[in-house]
């Protein structure tokens, strides 16, 4: 059902009576039958349950009480909690554990009717690279290379989308684990912005840096689940003001003379297959009617080691008594790089706290200079996957500009624009904090304009 490959596409299919929602989840099951033997997006994979809820989707429609995500296939990190499933944190300290409630973002999605198949692939606790030794489940392959890596720590939500198992999912983002999945499988996926989206739920790692957001094939498909989960919360302490409106209707028209920079600082470090892609997105950036300008930035690098001290101490924190009592049920690395935490001291976490607050207003007033910046995601596409990775001693991938969104708090957006060879490269933009419409906005308007050249290829037909 290539046809139905969005959830745009198969909410009109719905609502139009060319498929059901049974049909229609029936099917993504059969995909997941043929390909996950390889692929090994899913942690738990909950057929029973969706072809059940999918049912109910289906009468609902038919009562006239459904909305854009009744019937809609999705999956969910295994780190945020869905009713009756397994929670493991991919982490045999909670192999056995079944969350009890669903987590915020989880409950709303079900309100609207959307479909759960499963619980997603992570790494150990968001933070532990796969360890072979002591997990739960495979790791996950990028469905357009198996031999190359899905990034993380959002893998299975990467690869699933991707793939095509399901239409939507909800990954957690601390230092990219959004953003790269979604660029090494070349997909769409929104950090949004520092309290728009309520985390409760959801296995902690960094307190301050911590997001949840949502994760699918298209800028569009983002909007629609991002209208979902976006709702007051009074368990969540760092929540914002709930927007009024769609973040749908809201991003169908882009503004005209809207000014971006591109952040040009470590081109000599991509390849030049990104580079090509950066250019595309920059062209589809003009053609929306955005003009280029010039603004200096804050020190970047700074700014990263801000957020990997913090997050690093704040991980240390949320584990320090079950790393005590029960360090041979974490993974090698998910154990050491936690136990950096212990060695930093408070004098050191409150200079990083006022040197954040220092960044945050520098970046304040720089969005009131230019509305978006446009960089890369990662340095390159996807790396090949090794079967056994090494233990890394960093506490987070610096990979490409991504720690730095979660330390001033703004949403970032990573959209799929051009192919390196057999694998997919994408861009990055960062908008002020509180402008996530406009940022999907943006977005939506560069992926008309990629589609309309012909920019973007066809997903990978894995298992068909």
């Amino acid at each position: 059902m290539a046809e139905f490959d969005t959830i745009a596409a198969a909410t009109a299919a719905l609502e139009a009576g060319r498929i059901s929602a049974v049909e229609l989840v029936q099917d993504r099951l059969d995909l997941c039958q043929r390909v996950e033997p390889k692929l090994h997006s899913f942690i738990t994979l909950d057929r029973q349950g969706a072809l059940k809820a999918a049912a109910e989707a289906d009468a609902a429609r038919a009562d006239g009480r459904a909305t854009p995500l009744t019937g809609i296939p999705v999956g969910v990190k295994d780190v945020i909690d869905v009713a009756g499933l397994p929670a493991t944190g991919h982490s045999r300290l909670y192999a056995d554990r079944t969350a009890q409630k669903d987590a915020f973002a989880v409950a709303r999605l079900r309100a609207a009717g959307a479909v759960f198949m499963g619980k997603l692939a992570t790494n150990e606790f968001a933070i532990g690279l796969h360890d072979p030794d002591t997990a739960l489940a495979p790791q996950p392959r990028n469905p357009w290379n198996l031999a190359h890596s899905t990034g993380g720590s959002s893998s299975g939500a990467g690869t699933s989308v991707a793939a095509g198992e399901v239409l939507g999912a909800l990954g957690t983002d601390t230092g990219g684990s959004i953003r790269v999945p979604a660029a090494f499988n070349g997909i769409a996926g929104l950090k949004p912005s520092r309290g728009l989206v309520s985390r409760t739920g959801t296995m902690p790692l960094s307190e301050t840096m911590d997001s949840l957001g949502p994760m699918a094939r298209t800028v569009q498909d983002l909007a629609l689940l991002l209208d979902c989960i976006v709702g007051a919360d009074p368990a969540e302490t760092a929540l914002m003001a709930t927007p009024t409106g769609s973040f749908d209707v809201a991003s169908r028209d882009c503004p005209k003379g809207l000014r971006y920079l591109r952040l040009r600082r470590y081109d000599h470090l991509l390849p030049e297959g990104q580079i090509a892609a950066l250019d595309t997105a920059e062209a589809a950036l003009v053609a929306s009617g955005a003009e280029a300008v010039e603004v200096d930035l804050p020190d970047l690098d700074a700014i990263d080691a801000v957020g990997t001290l913090m997050a690093t101490c704040e991980s240390w924190h949320y584990h320090r008594e079950r790393l005590a009592q029960q360090p041979e049920k974490y993974g090698r690395d998910a154990r050491l790089k936690l136990m950096i935490g212990a060695l930093i001291s408070g004098d050191d976490y409150l200079l990083a706290s006022r040197l954040r607050q220092r960044f945050i207003a520098e970046f304040s007033a720089l969005f009131a200079k230019v509305d978006v910046i446009l960089t890369h995601p990662v340095l390159g596409a996807a790396p090949r996957a090794p079967d056994r990775p090494k233990v890394s001693f960093a506490t987070w991938a610096h990979a490409g500009f991504n720690m730095q969104i979660n330390v001033i708090g703004v949403p970032g957006l990573v959209l799929r624009t051009g192919m390196d060879g057999d694998l997919p490269v994408g861009a990055q933009l960062w908008g002020g904090h509180g402008r996530d419409a406009l940022l999907l906005a943006v977005g939506r308007a560069m992926e008309r304009h990629l589609a309309d050249r012909g920019d973007l290829p066809d997903w990978p037909q894995f298992g068909d």
